[in-house]
């Protein structure tokens, strides 16, 4: 299970891979835009997506995983900088927008 272990100090998903990989690494010049809280907001929606959307590789690190992860990191910050801070919202609106479809 992907997980958020604190934003502020530089978060790691549960599979071990560093999250600045992706959503970190594109928040930093904009951390000034948001608060704490809301990069916690921001945090949980790309580990909840990357959740459901990483079943559909083989391989999470591979090239084409890592693409993923920093088109849905754009796509979750994109969001947020147009007002959407609910984390579910931003879960959802992200899968809806990625052109992926994941078989459950």
């Amino acid at each position: 299970m992907l997980r958020a272990e604190g934003a502020e100090r530089g978060a790691r998903v549960g599979d071990g891979m560093a999250f600045s990989d992706g959503m970190l690494q594109r928040l930093t010049p904009r951390s000034s835009a948001f608060d704490p809280e809301e990069v916690i907001a921001l945090v949980k929606a790309f580990d909840r997506s990357w959740e459901a959307l990483s079943c559909a590789f083989d391989n999470p690190n591979s090239r084409d995983a890592q693409e993923v992860r920093e088109a849905l990191a754009s796509c979750i910050l994109r969001l947020a900088e147009r007002g959407e801070r609910n984390p579910e919202a931003l879960t959802h609106k992200a899968l809806a927008s990625l052109p992926i479809h994941v078989a459950r």
